[in-house]
């Protein structure tokens, strides 16, 4: 549950406190294969063992019911570019595939005068008090990466 912000107050109380907000993110892939919508062929069925992911596990005579009826397979969820790696694989493989891509933003309350960090565990508290900062004009600062 999401605890009461008004504890955390002193992060926005203005900035001569010192406090600043370091935002940092990260993009989270998920990779599809796209079979369809004709039958799947041995062709892409030996093509999809190839690549990593759940379908390498499963046994040859049960890979064809592992698509499901849209044949939409996700390959796997990747950061950063290691997705264009794996999606390079796919195309040559002759396989086709879509990407959805979402980008994750984290807030850390950082002060700036004596270097402390301020981590909130529960990250919906931890939104609302990024929010909060940032309504009250306490400095966002691009963390690197």
């Amino acid at each position: 549950m999401a605890e009461d912000i008004e504890e955390f107050r002193e992060l926005w109380s203005g900035p001569e406190s010192g406090w600043t907000l370091h935002r940092s993110y990260t993009v989270r892939h998920k990779l599809f294969v796209l079979l369809g919508p004709t039958p799947v062929t041995v062709s892409q069925l030996r093509a999809l063992r190839m690549l990593p992911g759940p379908l390498q596990e499963v046994p040859h005579r049960d890979l064809k019911r592992a698509i499901p009826a849209d044949g939409r397979v996700l390959i796997g969820e990747f950061y950063g570019h290691l997705v264009r790696d794996v999606a390079a694989k796919v195309k040559h493989l002759g396989l086709r595939f879509e990407v959805e891509s979402l980008v994750l933003d984290f807030y850390l309350p950082v002060n700036s005068k004596t270097g402390r960090s301020w981590l909130i565990k529960d990250a919906e508290t931890a939104r609302r008090v990024a929010e909060r900062m940032m309504a009250a004009g306490m400095p966002v600062v691009l963390a690197e990466e």
